[in-house]
């Protein structure tokens, strides 16, 4: 879905990129760069359905920035149709002091 441009970036993630210098291509390239992606239940009052899985992803992009991302997939008539990330911003590891 991201590699096809299906992703939609929730409000608080555009600021989270905003604040941290980051693209939405940025986060795009860490998604698709990613290795390891760890799943849990929602537990969100913003959830669309009682079994929403979110997907944590920490990769890094082509230049090797760390970021932290974390989406849901959303349907549309029981179709996967976007991805759609909930947070997105550089990854503790890029913190100064850590």
């Amino acid at each position: 879905m991201v590699a096809a441009g299906q992703a939609v970036f929730s409000r608080k993630a555009r600021i989270e990129l905003a604040l941290d210098d980051l693209t939405e291509d940025d986060v795009a390239e860490s998604i698709l760069n990613a290795t390891k992606v760890r799943t849990r239940r929602s537990r969100s009052k913003h959830r669309r359905k009682l079994r929403e899985r979110v997907y944590i992803i920490e990769a890094p992009t082509n230049s090797g920035i760390e970021i932290y991302s974390k989406g849901t997939i959303r349907k549309k008539a029981g179709e996967e149709i976007f991805y759609f990330l909930i947070s997105a911003k550089l990854s503790r590891e890029n913190w100064e002091g850590e």
